[in-house]
């Protein structure tokens, strides 16, 4: 499992600074209405990756919560 989660980590850092490398390079011939919704998609992106955290997790039972 710590296998996994770290090579997610990597993955993502690396599949960052590529799509950074990308559009620094080439995002000067793309029209702004291509990627003026992108400011939106990081607040969307943390709800799923926070829901995918514990969908192998247990949940408790009311009992125990309360």
């Amino acid at each position: 499992m710590t296998t996994i989660l770290l090579s997610i980590v990597v993955l993502g850092i690396l599949g960052g600074l590529f799509g950074l490398l990308c559009f620094s390079c080439f995002g000067k011939y793309l029209p702004p209405e291509w990627y003026a919704g992108l400011s939106k998609m990081p607040g969307f992106l943390i709800n799923i990756v926070f829901a995918a955290l514990f969908l192998g997790a247990v949940a408790p039972k009311l009992k125990e919560v309360f």
